[in-house]
């Protein structure tokens, strides 16, 4: 039975661990080519071989999302090698911990650059190279739960999250008529790397690592903490041809989190 992503190519930024490995190794069960782009080649090449070695269709290029050039060179490489581009999915993210009186303006650019402009111009390669298919092609923008309810001491974060909303509307009003639809993620606490690194963050400046976990699974109505697989299922099907009709959508996957979010329990 074909899966959902059949024949489609779709892109995935940050690539190479979290979130975007598992989009990488999901999409490709479900039919899609994958491209794969990550600044970390060593690990962006091992999801490559993880897809190829379950049978999967990918190839990996590198790119800084940050950057004007390697966001072209990965639609044209995408292109180059699969003769067009259905999807994107702009997951490449970084979670800084900091107030906007202690986050160093470096910090606050390169979350910006990241979370932010790197969207921006993927978008602005990809979409083009979308207006070319027949039935145009879909974007899935991954923004956060924090956004609706924000959290203590990730004000550069937040703050681009909340920007990738904006964007992602906008998309979506722009690109109808090119049969692109754009949509957004709002993934509540996921277990990944990102996730990992900004418990480390908040234990760096005086918190307990079990009180900030506990804290976290609290905040989730369901008990528990999100997988990647059950956040790539749903940008799945926003990618594909079954959520045709959806467009401009702010979906949350997250356990329950933005309903009873207690954000005074915990300062970071």
């Amino acid at each position: 039975m074909p899966g959902r992503l059949e024949g489609k190519v779709v892109i995935i930024t940050g690539a190479a661990s979290g979130m975007g490995r598992a989009a990488a190794i999901h999409f490709s069960k479900e039919g899609a080519k994958v491209v794969a782009a990550d600044i970390d080649e060593i690990q962006g090449r091992k999801t490559v071989e993880m897809v190829r070695s379950n049978g999967g269709n990918a190839t990996f290029v590198k790119c800084d999302v940050t950057k004007l050039e390697d966001a072209e060179n990965v639609v044209k490489e995408s292109v180059k090698t699969y003769g067009k581009l259905d999807g994107l999915y702009n997951n490449a993210g970084i979670n800084p911990i900091g107030t906007v009186v202690d986050t160093p303006m470096d910090v606050y650019d390169r979350t910006m650059n990241i979370n932010l402009k790197g969207m921006f111009m993927l978008s602005k390669y990809a979409i083009p190279e979308m207006k070319k298919n027949p039935n145009g092609g879909a974007i899935v923008n991954t923004s956060t739960g924090d956004f609706i309810l924000s959290w203590f001491a990730e004000a550069a974060y937040v703050a681009s999250k909340g920007g990738v909303v904006g964007l992602t509307k906008a998309m979506a009003v722009d690109h109808a008529k090119d049969k692109i639809r754009v949509n957004a993620l709002l993934p509540g606490t996921i277990k990944t790397p990102l996730t990992e690194k900004a418990v480390a963050d908040i234990v760096a400046r005086g918190g307990n690592v079990q009180e900030v976990m506990d804290f976290m699974i609290g905040c989730h109505p369901m008990g528990r903490l999100g997988e990647p697989e059950e956040v790539v299922k749903v940008a799945a099907f926003l990618l594909s041809d079954d959520a045709s009709f959806v467009t401009g959508c702010m979906m949350t996957v997250d356990g329950g989190f933005t309903l009873t979010h207690e954000i005074t329990k915990y300062r970071a």
